[in-house]
């Protein structure tokens, strides 16, 4: 009966931090963030309901309009917002983050830390030990309205061990807004110039 919410969940998974609130409080631009999936349905899914709290708190920002589009009513949406390019990257359940700069992909997955337990010690279960829209959400921004996104390139072509052995790794480069490309240096004459770093992930030849 009162017009305030109050978030007693021990570690303030419904709440932004003041940290956020700055970056929502100095956008200069206007940031989108769409997600693939029809509203009253999400409300319903247990997952979905929590990112959908938290987003509520962005929508209340000026520069910040969010919105929810199944891809049933509109399967044009993810071509319309990021390009037939981009789009094959996207499915039901994924976030577009975009501004007039760029836009970014959050996966549906992302959201949430999960952990497989296992039932009679047999059958496994995925299960979520910890919300993380706000983290994706508000990197997403950051990397969107960015004047410069720095590049760091990944070699490829000296049989390197494969990049997703060190997923946390680039995780975590991930969320520093930096982006992460790969490079077969056999194929090229000279290094891009907008590289920032060039990394060998332990090649097995020169």
């Amino acid at each position: 009966q009162l017009p305030m919410t109050l978030d007693f969940t021990t570690n303030e998974q419904f709440s932004i931090t003041e940290e956020t609130e700055k970056i929502l409080e100095n956008l200069k631009e206007d940031v989108e963030i769409i997600a693939l999936y029809d509203r009253v349905k999400g409300e319903a899914d247990t997952q979905k309901a929590e990112v959908i709290r938290i987003l509520d708190l962005y929508d209340r920002y000026e520069h910040v309009d969010v919105s929810y589009v199944s891809l049933n009513v509109n399967p044009n949406i993810i071509n319309d917002s990021v390009g037939a390019v981009a789009a094959g990257t996207y499915s039901e359940g994924d976030y577009i983050v975009k501004s007039a700069k760029r836009n970014k992909r959050i996966a549906a997955n992302e959201m949430f830390d999960t952990e497989i337990g296992y039932i009679g010690n047999i059958l496994p279960l995925s299960y979520n030990v910890g919300n993380k829209t706000e983290q994706r959400v508000s990197t997403a921004i950051k990397y969107v309205t960015r004047d410069i996104i720095p590049n760091l390139y990944v070699s490829t072509g000296l049989q390197e061990t494969s990049k997703d052995k060190y997923g946390m790794i680039f995780e975590n480069i991930d969320n520093m807004n930096i982006n992460i490309k790969e490079i077969d240096l056999s194929k090229i004459e000279k290094m891009p110039e907008d590289a920032g770093a060039l990394v060998f992930l332990s090649p097995k030849r020169d």
